[in-house]
């Protein structure tokens, strides 16, 4: 537990580096830990290695599937990647495993965008609402995804007037 504690430290100063030291210290007494393989993965995507952080994201979900933040990182990374199609099961599970983080569903609503979805990423970001009814990003992307990716502007306007109230100063919105 130390050497975790003085892992994740190291991530709340912004030293990944060192960061990634202390976990794989920690890990030759846990290597089977789920959870400390997800932070040193996303510790690794920090400093620049995405392809050793995927295997690490992969390695932890072998030894639990059911890690929701592990599915939701490397999710997210492959949509980051340019990879939105491999990304959806990864945010799909995270989703499931976590409903109630608006978080979550609007990552797996921008995943299905990329990948060619407008009605599915609706619905993510729709449910991200109903999760968090202040969550101004999903208003914002619900209607951008309607007016221009859906030409249904009528719909559009309800989200973005919604956004502009969240937000007023956004120039964006």
């Amino acid at each position: 537990p130390a050497l975790k504690g003085m892992a994740n430290l190291s991530v709340q100063l912004g030293n990944h580096a060192r960061a990634i030291d202390w976990y794989n210290r920690a890990r030759r007494q846990g290597p089977s830990d789920a959870s400390l393989l997800n932070s040193l993965a996303f510790s690794h995507r920090v400093v620049g290695h995405p392809d050793r952080a995927r295997g690490l994201w992969l390695r932890a979900l072998s030894f639990e599937d059911d890690h929701a933040d592990a599915h939701f990182n490397l999710g997210t990374a492959l949509y980051l990647d340019g990879e939105p199609a491999q990304a959806l099961p990864h945010l799909r599970r995270a989703v499931e495993l976590a409903p109630d983080s608006a978080k979550y569903h609007n990552n797996a609503a921008a995943a299905h965008r990329a990948a060619g979805l407008p009605l599915q990423a609706v619905a993510f970001w729709q449910s991200a609402i109903r999760v968090d009814s202040s969550y101004m990003d999903a208003y914002f992307n619900t209607a951008y995804t309607f007016q221009y990716d859906l030409g249904d502007p009528e719909s559009a306007l309800r989200h973005w007037e919604v956004a502009r109230e969240l937000s007023p100063a956004d120039a964006d919105v």
